[in-house]
């Protein structure tokens, strides 16, 4: 990581892993199916996978991934 602190609200990606499982070819239509598969409070963090098909229903891509999301700020002095 470049920073210790998170700035924002939305996830940052700190692990992304795709993988070709078959051939995708000009033309193909391609399906996702993404889940999240697992989620660490405490580390802010939710990993999802993917998998996706083409028209025939042949698999030919996986992947796998980790967001981190920020901590929220405790309100500053008044």
């Amino acid at each position: 990581m470049l920073t210790a602190e998170l700035v924002g609200t939305v996830g940052v990606s700190v692990r992304d892993c795709f993988w070709f499982t078959g051939a995708v070819r000009y033309g193909d239509t391609i399906i996702f199916d993404i889940w999240i598969s697992g989620k660490d409070e405490a580390n802010r963090t939710v990993d999802w996978q993917a998998a996706a098909r083409n028209e025939a229903g042949t698999e030919v891509l996986k992947a796998d991934a980790t967001l981190k999301f920020p901590r929220k700020k405790a309100p500053g002095p008044q």
